[in-house]
């Protein structure tokens, strides 16, 4: 992928602005490392794995419906975010690979 290929991206997820893009892209990164930290195997199979993206789902609804702090509404988000991208990357599926996890 070439610079202007990239750049584009960056403005496609930050809304028109690289910067922010660029910004997503780092948060979503920080939070992918913590929860393959945190749970290392994601799940046992799609359909958990559909399951774990729906809890995420369920405490996004719920912190909007109580009303909590924009930060916490984020950080839901965030969580919904790494959770359906893990099920994207089938991080499901066993691998033989090093580190896959």
């Amino acid at each position: 992928m070439n610079a202007d290929a990239v750049r584009d991206c960056l403005e496609i997820i930050g809304n028109g602005t690289a910067i922010r893009g660029e910004q997503a892209l780092y948060r979503l990164a920080e939070a992918m490392q913590e929860a393959r930290c945190k749970h290392p195997v994601f799940a046992d199979g799609i359909y958990q794995a559909l399951g774990r993206v729906g809890a995420e789902y369920g405490e996004l609804v719920q912190a909007v419906e109580k009303l909590e702090s924009p930060e916490r509404v984020e950080t839901e988000a965030l969580h919904l975010l790494v959770t359906t991208v893990r099920l994207l990357n089938k991080e499901y599926e066993p691998h033989e690979e090093e580190g896959m996890r």
